[in-house]
């Protein structure tokens, strides 16, 4: 039968063993020159501690991470679905902002050089749209004019007076962003100066040249 010592030993070792590391088992155990008593020093005791509040706070941090994912799943799966028109439009702005920077050509085609209505044409027949080559075509290509830019949507083209002649039209571009509350969206179109940017309805120069708009993608 193992003596009171022998057993405190046994029960110390297997609780180390579960709970914490080799190493730390290593340090909570000093023998003396004898090698006969066994103490737990109060650096091995810190060591142990730390090891098993470690092990807590990683136990705690998965299971929220868990719980979280689980969360995120769950509202993900009660999503409604994005309709047709808008995942187009998502896939239609997100090719055209691959030509970020490309300059400006009159006449440009693409893909190395734009003028306007030459970049909207070749974004949207990239998804199967063939639209006129000129600002006036593309304008009647819509199925529906948009007269208040707070019905504007992602994916609509806006047109605008040209540079020469701000009353006749002469520019266009893709809306990329629109806000439903005070009309004001973003755009991205092929520019004289820039090339191919993104720029706002709050600009003075497009503010005040801003006419009308029309929308390709079915509803």
């Amino acid at each position: 039968m193992l003596d009171n010592r022998l057993k405190y030993r046994f029960v110390l070792l297997a609780s180390l063993l579960f709970f914490g590391s080799c190493q730390t088992l290593h340090r909570m155990f000093q023998k003396d020159h004898r090698g006969e008593s066994v103490t737990i020093s109060s650096e091995g005791l810190d060591a142990y501690n730390d090891s098993v509040q470690q092990d807590r706070i990683q136990r705690f941090s998965d299971s929220c991470d868990r719980m979280l994912q689980g969360e995120r799943d769950s509202m993900l799966r009660h999503l409604p679905p994005k309709p047709s028109w808008e995942i187009m439009a998502d896939s239609i702005i997100d090719y055209a902002m691959e030509f970020i920077g490309r300059p400006y050509k009159v006449g440009g085609n693409g893909p190395e050089k734009f003028d306007c209505s030459g970049f909207v044409k070749f974004v949207f027949s990239h998804f199967g749209y063939n639209l006129a080559r000129t600002v006036v075509g593309q304008l009647k290509d819509g199925w529906m004019v948009i007269e208040d830019p707070v019905d504007l949507r992602r994916g609509d083209l806006v047109f605008y007076g040209g540079r020469k002649h701000p009353k006749r039209l002469g520019h266009v571009g893709i809306v990329v962003n629109s806000d439903r509350d005070n009309g004001r969206f973003t755009f991205i179109h092929a520019t004289v100066k820039l090339g191919v940017i993104v720029s706002s309805s709050t600009e003075k120069y497009y503010r005040i040249r801003y006419m009308t708009a029309c929308r390709i993608l079915p509803e």
